[in-house]
């Protein structure tokens, strides 16, 4: 049994397979691994039995202060641990013990992992997460379901409570966002905007809210793009953007939909654009000579969204999100790595 290191043993299929939530491809999967060796098998059915048999005791499992979780877990696995050594030093003798005596210290170190994955992992979701930047500053977030938000300068968003169990929505009470969206049909991808929702169909999109205005931009896929004054759902297709301008009082928001090349595209936004062509279009709007001095960060790729930014302000955002930095000689601006 020492020769079993941990990256050979698929914690998260016997975790699933503990809680009874194997698809059949992760059925397959395990019992492929099940087959191969004896002590697999062996190892498997002294995790699942502790899973069993001691998981209901745990108090930590339904706590929701995570430092007491963490210490009586703790304290209820050295407990056992201590047992299991005491048990089998009475009982087995030589080489068999050693062996069933790591099978069991395996199968309890398992079980600690899987269960205080499970207890943090319950914290997180059951609590909202709050995201905001700064003006010079841009977030990348990843969602627990593979979903990716760029949250640009001086943007706030919240993720509610209980994200990814039956409802995947989020919110953008202000600023600028950019969504790639891992699409799933049973739960779809809401982004709520208040007076206003973009609901995914497999999509990456933009969305802009200020107290104004919603843009919303599709870069791949399709959205939803629904008012609450009328409950109308208006599908936008990738290179289509929309424009909704609150009413007041009693009138309708403005609506207007069309397409990004009819709008003209704006100069300084780009969606993961190559570092030489983001230079391309900083001296070409501000007529400043910029140049690589590294040669290491070329193969860097920027999104942001920097019109209305001075030069300085503009360059900062850009080496701030690439981990860069630039230097000025003789008139020219070179960029470099950090």
């Amino acid at each position: 049994m020492d020769h079993l290191p941990d990256n050979t043993v698929p914690w998260t299929l016997i975790c699933s397979a503990c809680q009874g939530n194997l698809n059949r491809e992760e059925e397959t999967a395990l019992q492929q691994w099940l087959a191969t060796d004896v002590e697999n098998r062996e190892l498997f059915i002294q995790v699942k039995n502790t899973w069993n048999n001691d998981l209901e005791e745990f108090p930590a499992y339904l706590q929701a202060d995570g430092s007491v979780a963490w210490n009586d877990l703790r304290t209820k696995l050295e407990e056992q641990v201590a047992r299991e050594n005491e048990g089998q030093e009475r009982r087995i003798a030589g080489k068999e013990k050693s062996r069933v005596r790591l099978i069991g210290l395996v199968s309890i170190a398992a079980l600690f992992v899987l269960v205080t994955g499970i207890v943090i992992w319950k914290m997180r979701i059951d609590s909202s997460s709050n995201y905001r930047t700064g003006s010079a500053e841009q977030q990348l977030v990843a969602l627990a379901d593979g979903t990716l938000i760029k949250l640009f300068p001086a943007s706030q968003m919240e993720v509610p409570e209980g994200y990814d169990k039956k409802l995947r929505k989020v919110i953008l009470k202000n600023g600028e966002a950019f969504f790639e969206v891992r699409h799933q049909e049973a739960i779809p991808f809401i982004v709520d905007l208040d007076i206003a929702s973009v609901k995914d169909i497999g999509t990456s999109f933009r969305i802009k809210k200020a107290n104004d205005s919603i843009y919303v931009s599709v870069v791949t896929g399709v959205v939803e793009f629904r008012s609450r004054a009328d409950n109308e759902v208006r599908l936008l297709k990738a290179g289509m953007q929309i424009t909704c301008l609150p009413g007041t009082d009693n009138s309708r928001p403005l609506i207007v939909i069309d397409s990004l090349a009819a709008a003209g595209e704006d100069k300084l936004r780009f969606v993961n654009t190559s570092l030489s062509d983001v230079i391309r279009k900083f001296e070409a709007v501000y007529k400043k000579p910029i140049a690589i001095k590294d040669s290491a960060i070329m193969q860097k790729r920027f999104t942001g969204h920097l019109d209305g930014q001075s030069f300085e302000g503009a360059l900062d955002v850009l080496c701030r999100s690439l981990n860069i930095t630039f230097s000025q000689e003789n008139d020219i601006y070179y960029l470099k790595k950090e």
